[in-house]
């Protein structure tokens, strides 16, 4: 309930509603959320909207929802905040769960005296202060522990010393945990002897009690481990009644009995027949099998079929399963929209001729991209000088790009393409190609397949130049890393597919394919990259100063391999996808079973 009520103090008091704050109070158990809720919040995080509008016209979709959530937020009749926060937590004040009651009135008390200290001094509430006031208020509250009919109290050594029991169970005297340990403060010079002192103190206390009193030391660690009586209790005799028939082991040393031996009772139990498979070796260590897929096409973009390459195994919870991280990573959003707005910006000014103009004059390209920078912010509904997080990741695309600065990232990339790509008769910008539901200038899907099985991409390219003589030169803008090396490990398939569609829509052509990298201000994280480019059915990818050369048919034939697995429905974690690189940053490596140890 305090969880609750915290999130919805942040609700109400802040100035920009998110919808994180929204969901926070919405999807809280107490509020017993509906299936509708899920799926907005589903769409949402997918979307990449952050901040809440009650316009949006998803959410009209959901109108008892949009209700719900202005009422919580909104208070029509009630312009008093305090009346406001009460309206909320009298929901829960006559709760059948004691608990819960307990707790909520506790919090209506809080707020009732931060009230009147509030009325009594004349201070007018003000949203910022009024839940700064009540969150330092909620850190000093206690709620103390009222004795029930029933139930057995838990509580530490020192809470026994004043103790008048019926009876008292005293458990985990070994070493290590009783004589207590001693109290550290760096700030302070330790006790003397305290541990000892304060232990004496409680064995004699517990010693006046008789046999009220009982006491257990462990004689094993739940591992198995050998433990030790505390040295304080060497004088006590050890009882003879024997409390149970079961053998001291750990849940470990019990499953090393069926290590290399077949499970047979429960023959139904999905971990047993996998133990057994294994057995057999009928499949492999990280195997993994689910339903087949009955068609013999499948669709992917060069994100998903990169998963895929990668691991199958994060290709199905990715895109099988659709599970997604819990806890909000604000850095890495913030990270994807920065990626959007720069698409999006660099869009705008390729269609609005912006690196045509680049030829002409310089100065006014520059004050173009300035302008459609503003209208990407404005879309997005991002205001870069909100904080100074924000400020500082947008800085260096910012500062200056009128004034042609070249500490402004923009303003190299524009320098770069004046430079290497001023003599274009033709371009296209955010080129899609393979979307199902696109009509107006989508191309077709690029597909590589046999009889058994056909694989369709779908994606955007970033920009196409057409030049004299046949030639086209493709890139793609990067705001993060990126390693041609992917290529030659056959991890990566975006510039694959790229060529595949470039293929089928411009025959006979020269294709070449570099990425435009604006990550950051360090010479090794900005620049245009040596070009990918193919020369009669072979890649030719750049490594070092070099070239290592792929024939096109060899990663068909590893794309079609791979895919066949689906088609299979296995989705196994492969010896082959065990590299640090890929799994040391899976955001799936809690929940993977490569590290299982059964």
């Amino acid at each position: 309930m305090s969880q609750l009520f915290i999130s919805y103090l942040n609700l109400i008091t802040t100035q920009k509603i998110k919808w994180n704050d929204v969901f926070a109070v919405l999807l809280h158990p107490l509020m017993q959320p509906e299936t509708g809720l899920f799926e907005l919040q589903i769409y949402y995080r997918g979307a990449g909207k952050i901040y809440f509008d009650k316009t949006d016209e998803y959410l009209l979709q959901f109108p008892e929802i949009k209700e719900k959530i202005e009422k919580i937020i909104f208070s029509d009749s009630e312009t008093d905040i305090f009346s406001t926060i009460f309206s909320f937590l009298k929901k829960f004040a006559r709760s059948e769960n004691r608990e819960l009651t307990i707790v909520t009135e506790k919090l209506l008390s809080l707020v009732k005296n931060l009230q009147n200290y509030y009325s009594l001094l004349e201070i007018e509430p003000q949203k910022t202060t009024l839940k700064k006031d009540l969150l330092f208020i909620l850190q000093k509250a206690e709620i103390h522990p009222k004795k029930h009919e029933f139930g057995i109290e838990i509580m530490g050594f020192l809470d026994t010393l004043d103790l008048q029991p019926e009876k008292l169970f005293l458990l985990g005297l070994n070493e290590g945990s009783f004589p207590i340990s001693k109290p550290t403060n760096p700030f302070l010079n330790p006790l003397p002897n305290y541990s000892w002192f304060i232990s004496m103190q409680l064995l004699l206390r517990w010693n006046a009690l008789g046999n009220k009193v009982k006491y257990f030391a462990a004689e094993r660690d739940v591992d198995g481990t050998s433990l030790q009586i505390s040295t304080l209790l060497e004088n006590f005799h050890k009882s003879e009644e024997n409390l149970s028939d079961l053998e001291y082991q750990s849940l470990r040393n019990f499953l090393k009995k069926y290590y290399g031996k077949k499970i047979l009772n429960f023959p139904y139990h999905k971990q047993i027949i996998r133990h057994n498979a294994l057995l057999d070796e009928s499949i492999s260590e990280f195997s993994g099998k689910t339903e087949k897929i009955e068609s013999n096409k499948l669709f992917f973009s060069s994100s998903s079929f990169d998963k895929l390459l990668q691991c199958p195994m994060k290709y199905w919870f990715a895109e099988i399963l659709k599970i997604k991280q819990i806890d909000y990573d604000e850095d890495k959003e913030n990270r994807r929209i920065l990626g959007n707005i720069l698409h999006k910006s660099l869009e705008k000014f390729g269609k609005a001729g912006g690196f045509r103009k680049l030829r002409e004059d310089f100065s006014s390209a520059c004050l173009l991209l300035e302008e459609k920078l503003r209208e990407s912010f404005d879309e997005y509904k991002i205001n870069p000088d909100e904080n100074l997080l924000l400020k500082n990741l947008y800085k260096i695309y910012r500062n200056n790009l009128h004034k042609e600065n070249s500490a402004n990232l923009l303003v190299r990339l524009l320098k770069w393409n004046l430079e290497k790509f001023s003599d274009f008769k033709d371009a296209f910008f955010e080129q899609k190609f393979g979307m199902k539901n696109e009509t107006a200038d989508n191309w077709d899907f690029p597909e590589i397949g046999d009889d058994k099985i056909k694989l369709l991409f779908r994606g955007i390219i970033d920009k196409i130049f057409i030049f004299p003589e046949n030639q086209i030169i493709a890139t793609d803008y990067k705001t993060g890393k990126f390693d041609f090396k992917e290529i030659i490990e056959k991890t990566n398939s975006q510039f694959v597919i790229y060529l595949l569609a470039l293929q089928k829509h411009f025959s006979n052509f020269k294709i070449k394919i570099a990425v435009e990298q604006i990550k950051s201000l360090r010479k090794a994280e900005n620049g245009l990259s040596t070009f990918l480019e193919i020369r009669e059915d072979t890649l030719f990818v750049p490594s070092g100063k070099t070239f290592i050369e792929i024939p096109l048919s060899e990663l068909k034939e590893h794309f079609l391999n791979v895919a066949e697995k689906i088609i299979a429905g296995n989705f196994g974690v492969a010896s082959k996808e065990l590299r640090r690189k890929v799994c040391e940053y899976c955001e799936y490596k809690s929940i993977c079973r490569k590290d299982s140890q059964f």
